[in-house]
Formats: structure tokens, C-alpha cells, sequence
């Protein structure tokens, strides 16, 4: 869908290829901390079914995209299709963006440079971007609109994972 298989591209310091099965292990133990996770929706998976289950979820259709530096995974970030369906996104193609980087690796600019190269990345393949983030998360927020994306909307939905209802902030990017 995204047009990775089978390359690495790169941005200043990092490197990006899809999830691959030796990013399995490196993934797992980031995702223990419930300050990576809960940010991006999600509790830690505690179990191999679990972790199986997320991991097979960012691989199985060549969108989830390994973020590196060097050799290590410091993150991912996971395309999505979108059906918008209303306003001035019905019939576009509409791309939503999930991103998650490990925790040492925040407040140095990678996710920013990691946004800007998927976003641009993106031109071209669809009509529109989008990312969000919990109201709460401000870090998240500044970073999205950094990047270029305009507020759209805010939304409450139910985070199963979480085992609560959630605000977010909406924000697109038109391609």
C-alpha cells in the first residue's frame, strides 16, 4: 500500500525500512513502558499472544514502518487507510499516521524528522494525512502541528486498551 517493500530510504540520522521479524525483539522490550504505550492508545502486552497479536497487526499489510538509528530500532510509525467519507474528504484517499518512538529517544528532534519524512513521503500516494494525539499529550500536539498539520476537529472514542474514553485532537495534512 505504501510502497516500502524492499526499500530503505533515509532522512538526516535515520533510516526506514518495514517492520521486519528481527525488529520482534527490540519492539517488545519498548514496548514494556506504559509511558510509550499509553500515549499512543495502548497498554504494554504482557502476554506473547499479545505482543504476536500488535506485532502481526504492524506487519501483516506492509505498513508499519521501522525507524532507526544506526542499526537500532528506536521506533515505528503505522499507515493506515482512512475512510472519511464527509465534508471535503469524501472520495479522497485518506492516510492516518500512528507513531510510537522509545522513550530515551524523546525531546531530541527524531520524531519531528521521522513526521517530516513520512508526511513527504506520503505526497503523492493520498489526498490526505492525518495524525492525532490525546489532548493531554502536549508533546505529541506541538509536534504534529510543527510538522504542518492543521486542527481539525476534537473526537472522544472509547480506548479499549486503555479501558477508558479518550479526547483527541484531530489535525490533517493535505498530500
Amino acid at each position: 500500500m505504501i510502497g516500502m517493500e524492499d526499500r530503505v530510504e533515509r532522512s538526516r540520522r535515520l533510516t526506514y525500512r518495514l517492520i521486519a521479524d528481527c525488529d520482534r525483539e527490540p519492539l517488545r522490550g519498548m514496548l514494556t513502558d506504559p509511558e510509550v504505550t499509553e500515549p499512543a492508545g495502548f497498554r504494554p502486552p504482557v502476554t506473547d499472544e499479545a505482543f504476536e497479536a500488535f506485532f502481526s497487526g504492524l506487519t501483516a499489510y506492509h505498513t508499519g514502518v521501522a525507524i532507526l538509528l544506526g542499526q537500532e530500532l528506536i521506533g515505528y510509525v503505522h499507515v493506515n487507510k482512512m475512510n472519511m467519507g464527509q465534508g471535503v474528504y469524501a472520495g479522497k484517499s485518506c492516510l492516518g499516521l500512528g507513531f510510537v518512538l522509545g522513550r530515551k529517544y524523546h525531546r531530541q528532534g527524531y520524531a519531528t524528522e521521522m513526521l517530516n519524512w513520512i508526511t513527504g513521503y506520503l505526497k503523492g500516494r493520498a489526498d490526505w494525512c492525518f495524525a492525532d494525539a490525546f489532548v493531554d499529550n502536549a508533546p505529541s500536539n506541538a509536534l504534529i502541528q510543527r510538522c504542518g498539520y492543521t486542527y481539525v476537529e476534537d473526537y472522544s472514542m472509547y480506548f479499549d486498551a486503555l479501558g477508558k474514553t479518550m479526547t483527541c485532537h484531530s489535525y490533517a495534512y493535505k498530500l
